[in-house]
């Protein structure tokens, strides 16, 4: 084999393990809302966005919190919180904790039988709770 038909050769690997990567990424982006909450009430959305480096998930409430994460593993602060984000296959782990050190955990995945995001969030208090989205038009 040749050194540039060696070369072509790793240039191609490369490339198909880049889009394997990429492949296995899920794009979380949109706006979300509470499965079972009426069309018209946007009182509970969920709004991610998302690109290569980051994402950015903003939370009902008054005013609405936004948090920005890092997805290449490295420290984020949001508010009194420091956190890391984390790949388990295609679900997003965010590991936090606060100034007074209590630790939450929460996954972020989409459900592949439907335009579904589920959210489980556990702050070890022995109870893990799930909800449920669906992707708003």
């Amino acid at each position: 084999m040749t050194n540039a038909a060696a070369r072509s050769m790793l240039v191609t690997l490369v490339l198909l393990a880049g889009n394997a990567a990429a492949q296995n990424t899920p794009l979380f982006a949109g706006t979300w809302r509470l499965h079972d909450w009426p069309i018209s009430d946007q009182s509970h959305d969920l709004t991610i966005r998302q690109d290569a480096k980051t994402i950015s998930i903003t939370e009902p409430g008054n005013p609405p919190t936004t948090n920005v994460y890092r997805l290449d593993g490295s420290e984020n602060r949001n508010g009194n919180m420091t956190s890391r984000v984390s790949w388990d296959g295609e679900k997003l782990v965010i590991e936090a904790i606060n100034a007074d050190l209590k630790r939450t955990r929460v996954v972020v995945s989409l459900n592949p039988a439907g335009p579904f995001l589920i959210v489980s969030r556990d702050d070890y208090s022995g109870v893990a709770e799930a909800t449920l989205y669906r992707k708003r038009d």
